[in-house]
């Protein structure tokens, strides 16, 4: 994202976006927006450092001083962890273990961090390109703004831990509260993924293939994106591809449909796509 003018290009095209969904609406609350940066982490919030959905055990390990001493022998060690306040507020994926009832994994949904199971909690990680501080479902178009505005391009691509922790800003857990839907209503729950191009990284590879299989597996179909799709979210896919680089198939097959999958080759484009996006949006009513 920080060349051929990408992430100039995004923030503009998303404010604009955001202009065009407060434009559309009658009442406050009408529309909910949530942002969800991230690199191959996310950042949750440094603040939520005390809370019990936060796994702190690889941390912990990673994070802690040490003292060493001789006792005429051998060395032995004394490590004591550092305070949980110095943490930056990234999280990566959850475990790769299956939920309970389902045929999918805890990093594979949006179920809700439960202290009593471990699996499902989110791991901390002092991760050095922690992007900024997600945003959940919201109405401050203000503060949004100034969110897309802070945002900078660091570090590794995982798309799916972009993925799922949107679709965990639709459904609420951890540190994100959605919006109780009223029964006389009719919503529409979407996700925008914008990408530039290629998965790098995510807790456990560091190659591109094993990646987009936990995102979305071609082989049969499952993953992060057919479990989305499946709980009745409309997804939508953008590739910017400004290198010249193959068609991103990944994004394409996540997307709900064809017709909601694009591949731009510049930047600029973007805010076209964003405003077709904006436009098939704002057409939706709340109806009672």
């Amino acid at each position: 994202m920080a060349d051929d003018g990408k992430m100039t290009a995004l923030k503009s095209a998303t404010k604009s976006l955001l202009a065009q969904l407060q434009s559309a609406v009658s009442s406050p609350g009408d529309v909910y927006v949530s942002i969800i940066p991230f690199s191959k982490d996310v950042n949750v919030g440094s603040a939520y450092y005390d809370q019990t959905w936060i796994d702190w055990t690889s941390w912990n390990a990673s994070n802690q001083t040490c003292t060493w001493n001789w006792n005429g022998n051998n060395w032995t060690s004394n490590c004591t962890p550092k305070s949980h306040t110095t943490w930056n507020g990234c999280v990566t994926d959850r475990n790769k273990t299956q939920v309970p009832g389902t045929t999918y994994a805890y990093d594979q949904s949006a179920e809700n961090p439960d202290p009593t199971k471990p699996d499902s909690l989110f791991p901390a990680e002092q991760y050095n390109n922690c992007p900024v501080a997600m945003m959940g479902l919201n109405y401050d178009w203000t503060a949004m703004s100034n969110l897309v505005d802070s945002m900078t391009p660091n570090g590794n691509t995982s798309q799916p831990i972009g993925l799922v922790w949107g679709w965990q800003s639709l459904v609420g857990g951890g540190p994100l509260t959605a919006p109780a839907k009223v029964s006389n209503y009719t919503y529409q729950d979407i996700i925008i993924l914008m990408l530039y191009g290629l998965n790098t990284a995510d807790r456990w590879y560091s190659q591109q293939t094993p990646v987009d299989n936990r995102m979305y597996n071609t082989g049969n179909g499952s993953g992060t994106c057919a479990n989305i799709k499946a709980s009745g979210v409309t997804i939508y896919t953008i590739h910017v591809n400004t290198g010249g680089d193959p068609m991103s198939t990944l994004l394409q097959n996540c997307a709900s449909d064809s017709s909601k999958f694009w591949m731009i080759t510049n930047a600029n484009d973007l805010n076209t796509v964003f405003n077709k996006i904006g436009t098939n949006l704002t057409q939706l009513r709340v109806a009672k």
